[in-house]
């Protein structure tokens, strides 16, 4: 079984453009979006098998709101996501900010 750093190294390797891994150990792998099957094949071939591979759009920047508006983000996500045509949600809007300042982090 391939350990994690072993996967890291060859995913790097294999042309990812960075690497995230979660507290629980999970290892995100972001990739060019033309490179995306083509790595997650040789991960495959390698060994590692991808929970899951998808594209999806990250923020460059994201957009500071307060905690009103977060909550109503959050209603319109929600509500988006529960209509079946919708595949899926993407925002720049920091909710993780706002989340952070809710529990008294910083």
């Amino acid at each position: 079984m391939t350990t994690l750093v072993q996967a890291r190294a060859g995913t790097i390797d294999l042309g990812a453009l960075d690497l995230e891994v979660d507290d629980d150990g999970t290892l995100t792998v972001y990739t060019p979006p033309t490179e995306l099957y083509g790595i997650a094949e040789a991960l495959q071939a390698k060994g590692v098998t991808p929970a899951v591979a998808q594209l999806g759009k990250i923020p460059q920047t994201l957009a500071p709101i307060d905690a009103a508006d977060a909550a109503k983000v959050e209603r319109m996500i929600d509500a988006l996501e529960d209509l079946d045509d919708v595949q899926n949600v993407y925002t720049n809007a920091d909710l993780d900010a706002v989340a952070e300042v809710g529990q008294g982090g910083s």
